[in-house]
């Protein structure tokens, strides 16, 4: 896939629209995110929402999407965009990738909805997003899932201060990150998905204890609010949506807030 979407893109793409088509009593329900992708894609990869709204009760004006991906959470929220800023945050090649496919799926993007090109690697994070109409003292709500596991310590360390930088006080930041037994997990699916991810050209690379999150976090003035283990995500939401399916192991939730 030179110059397009990464592979992990579509793999999430492609996950949240399988699990909406087959799943009698689905957790989560995207059933846009297929027409992002080809048949040919699509056949080949075969809560937060719950967090953000509790957070617009408590004065949230802005949600940034990091990592968006295919996302399509602006596209199925009509009323969410019609009263806050939302701000998706990718690699240009990435967003360009998805920007021709919204216009192939014949989609029209919100007003309230910004693109906003990052090389994370090589951009400053803070100037792009005010640059592009984001308001830093402004309580803001900001995911950051299934991106974790591709980078090392020292970026995830480098992200969390940039996001410092960003986060007015109150604001809210929920992401998903492999535990420290990731990586020698014997459950099949487990390494099947560290395997794919390498040979995808995008290998995993972290994996932290609780003390370990929890002291990187505090680093950067936030305080872990919420975490979600396997256990508590099968109990508390697989569970009570009736659903058939089993917690991805090793994989936790993370919602921490930004304290000055």
């Amino acid at each position: 896939m030179n110059n397009q979407s990464s592979i992990t893109a579509l793999m999430s793409s492609f996950g949240r629209a399988f699990h909406a088509e087959n799943e009698d009593h689905p957790v989560f329900t995207d059933h846009l995110a297929k027409e992002l992708m080809t048949a040919e894609e699509y056949t080949a990869v075969q809560n937060y929402i719950q967090a953000l709204k509790a957070a617009v009760l408590t004065g949230t004006k802005q949600y940034v999407i990091l990592g968006a991906g295919m996302d399509t959470f602006a596209f199925r929220e009509g009323e969410f965009l019609a009263k806050h800023q939302v701000f998706e945050v990718d690699h240009p090649l990435t967003q360009k990738d998805k920007i021709e496919r919204i216009t192939r799926a014949g989609w029209s993007v919100p007003d309230n909805l910004t693109f906003v090109p990052v090389d994370f690697t090589k951009d400053n994070l803070a100037e792009r997003l005010t640059a592009s109409g984001f308001d830093p003292s402004a309580k803001s709500f900001f995911s950051w899932l299934g991106v974790t596991y591709y980078l090392s310590t020292e970026a995830i360390d480098t992200m969390l201060a940039a996001l410092s930088e960003l986060c007015a006080d109150g604001s809210t930041l929920v992401f998903d990150y492999p535990d420290e037994n990731f990586f020698d997990a014997t459950e099949k699916r487990v390494q099947n998905t560290i395997m794919m991810a390498k040979a995808g050209g995008e290998p995993m690379q972290s994996a932290f204890s609780y003390k370990e999150l929890e002291k990187l976090l505090e680093k950067h003035g936030f305080l872990i609010y919420e975490l979600l283990t396997p256990d508590d995500i099968q109990r508390n939401v697989i569970h009570k949506a009736g659903a058939d399916m089993k917690a991805f192991e090793h994989v936790n939730y993370c919602l921490a807030v930004r304290k000055n």
